[in-house]
């Protein structure tokens, strides 16, 4: 890991950010070390033009910010969670690519449910007022394609909040025009487009719609088509301003029923399949890798190359727990109860290329991937018709297969 190179670069941003939006708005969510790398990484980019032939290890950043290498990336999850950053690595030139953006002006800031109601929870209801009455009068306006995009959304760093209801009283600054940063204008344009081909008016400001899909992708981490295909669920033709805690709780709601399927209550043998998958997901979603892998070899200590096993995989390979949780599995069901590495880094390899973010998706990709590889076509034979139009994901894993595995436990996928 500390052997990558860095980058940094900047996004929307034509000034020195805010000191005073930093730590009275940003740092009560995302902590002090996530503020402190923010900054570093600025001024690394002011020095950059002046040791442009340099190449920067990543354990320079550790040595500045006096941060270890997990606490470091946790806090880059922060800021990724929260839009002042986005993380692209490049496998194959061995290198990360740091874009800063700007922090949100305080109008918007407020004006963001999501950001809004977690300072809200963070700081509480008298110091709540006391930085809305600060940023009173604040509107002052902030101004490679071989990388693979590793961002995390809010929903995976943060829980989810419940918005007060002395908070909605409180008297808002009142909102004036700004610039967005996490949707660009081309892909908004796209958007209003797909909505037209659709017949779906949004009966709003610009402005607003501009600030709702900020949000929306800020805090879900969806795609156009995503969008669009939730908005055709929700099922109205014309969506208004007092739609929009409907609209995005119908959002939350069918991300989340996506993940954890309902049961078929009509075919009982299915459902308990189904149920019991369930709980298989949830548990590789909310144990940490660790944790893990204790029970996994029923120990209560790891070794020092088996923690890693698990930095390597969440630091190099960006995987998150749930992933390496199904990946550990994985490798322990196939190989007679043993946790390979080389095998488990082949892998890791392959589920980053295919950005596999969650336990559901790792799941399927690790079982799709297994049946394929036993498909073993005999020489000089021709395929029937019917299996060659037969469509398959292609999943391919390069590794032996020799071992065989029991799939049971993992759910009729």
């Amino acid at each position: 890991m500390d052997f990558y190179d860095y980058k940094v670069g900047l996004n929307n941003i034509i000034e020195r950010p805010s000191t005073k939006i930093l730590t009275y708005l940003y740092q009560p969510i995302i902590g002090f070390e996530a503020i402190t790398i923010y900054r570093t990484l600025f001024e690394e980019w002011l020095i950059s033009k002046d040791i442009n032939n340099f190449k920067l290890k990543i354990n320079r950043l550790f040595n500045i910010t006096g941060l270890n290498q997990e606490l470091y990336f946790d806090s880059i999850k922060k800021l990724e969670a929260v839009g002042l950053m986005k993380t692209l690595v490049n496998a194959k030139k061995e290198y990360y690519l740091f874009t800063l953006n700007s922090p949100l002006e305080p109008i918007n800031f407020f004006n963001s449910n999501i950001l809004n109601s977690y300072l809200y929870s963070k700081v509480g209801k008298t110091d709540y007022e006391l930085l809305r009455f600060i940023f009173r009068d604040d509107n002052k306006i902030n101004n490679n394609s071989e990388c693979v995009d590793i961002s995390s959304s809010f929903n995976d760093v943060f829980d989810n909040v419940i918005i007060e209801d002395e908070m909605l009283k409180s008297t808002y600054l009142k909102p004036k025009p700004s610039k967005d940063l996490i949707v660009s204008e081309k892909t908004l344009i796209k958007i209003k487009n797909m909505l037209i081909e659709n017949c779906i008016k949004f009966k709003i400001s610009n402005s607003m719609f501009k600030e709702w899909i900020n949000e929306i992708f800020l805090l879900f981490r969806i795609n156009e088509s995503m969008f669009i295909d939730l908005i055709l669920k929700f099922n109205k033709n014309i969506i208004s301003e007092k739609d929009k805690n409907p609209l995005f709780s119908f959002i939350s709601y069918e991300l989340k029923r996506k993940l954890h399927s309902v049961s078929n209550t009509f075919f009982d043998i299915k459902s308990t399949i189904i149920e019991k998958k369930n709980i298989k997901i949830k548990e590789m979603e909310t144990i940490d890798a660790q944790q893990y892998m204790m029970a996994l070899l029923s120990t209560e200590m790891l070794n020092e190359s088996q923690k890693e096993l698990i930095k390597e995989l969440s630091l190099k390979y960006k995987l998150r727990d749930s992933v390496i949780n199904c990946l550990l599995e994985f490798s322990y069901l196939k190989n007679e109860k043993n946790i390979v590495a080389n095998y488990i880094y082949k892998i890791a390899k392959s589920l980053n290329e295919n950005q596999i973010k969650t336990a559901e998706d790792a799941m399927q990709y690790l079982i799709t991937a297994h049946k394929n590889s036993r498909v073993i076509k005999p020489k000089n034979q021709i395929v029937e018709n019917s299996y060659q139009n037969k469509p398959t994901k292609d999943y391919k894993i390069n590794v032996d297969n020799d071992v065989k595995l029991d799939l049971s436990l993992w759910g009729d996928l």
